[in-house]
């Protein structure tokens, strides 16, 4: 199975103290991910989106 082109979260980000928490469900299949840093969240975004084949690349 090839991967969209795309991918849809919803994201939820709130304070634990002085740091920040985050959350990420995936919009086709609710698969939850959760980060205890906004650096945790961003690496794996960048993780997903060089997975993510551009449009016109076969997969």
């Amino acid at each position: 199975m090839s991967k969209q082109p795309y991918s849809t979260y919803v994201l939820r980000m709130w304070r634990d103290g002085s740091e920040w928490r985050a959350s990420i469900k995936e919009a086709r299949n609710n698969k939850q991910h959760n980060f205890v840093s906004l650096e945790s969240l961003v690496e794996f975004l960048y993780t997903q989106a060089e997975q993510t084949p551009r449009n016109g690349d076969k997969q």
